[in-house]
């Protein structure tokens, strides 16, 4: 997310993966980062075991992608995980300018459950990188979870809820793939 007290961020078009700290506390976090092709088809993956001081940036690996690799369908990513090995956070970032994408088609698919007249469940899942899927209404929604990419294999589920029972709702599921997709 966005604002998270403890965030992973890129710099350099994707080489360096930094870590952002803004807690009053320090941490011994495990990043994990590489970068994969938006079909799903490995590229790198490596981890390590970063210490970040209280309100503080922290430089946790330049990464090598190489020249073999299709920079244009590939991504570069890395996780945060607690000492539990629970995930706080996570973050991607293209390898090229946004116009020289070559992103795949969209492969995603959903599942919708309604668990009562307000509220819905809605599982969404894809085979390929889908960036930026948007659960929307005519009325409005609260969702725990909107805006957010799906790496290749990944499902989620959402929880969905309006104020007032609409036995018509018509949830639409969309993503950035079915305008853009080149492949």
């Amino acid at each position: 997310r966005a604002y998270a007290p403890l965030h992973v961020v890129f710099k350099a078009t994707g080489s360096q993966v930094w870590l952002l700290n803004d807690t009053l506390e320090s941490r011994e976090v495990n990043v994990e980062y590489g970068y994969k092709a938006f079909t799903g088809e490995s590229g790198v993956k490596q981890s390590k075991t970063v210490h970040i001081a209280p309100c503080s940036a922290k430089l946790v690996d330049k990464m090598d992608i190489g020249q073999d690799v299709d920079r244009q369908a590939t991504f570069a990513f890395a996780e945060v995980f607690d000492e539990n090995g629970q995930r706080i956070d996570r973050n991607r970032a293209f390898l090229v300018p946004l116009q020289e994408l070559k992103l795949p088609e969209d492969t995603m698919s959903s599942q919708i459950t309604r668990l009562s007249p307000q509220t819905w469940q809605v599982t969404v899942s894809a085979k390929q990188f889908v960036w930026m899927v948007k659960i929307d209404a005519d009325e409005n929604l609260r969702c725990s979870d909107n805006a957010f990419d799906l790496w290749p294999g990944e499902s989620r589920t959402i929880s969905v809820s309006v104020d007032n029972a609409d036995p018509y709702l018509d949830l639409r599921i969309d993503n950035i793939n079915r305008f853009l997709a080149k492949e």
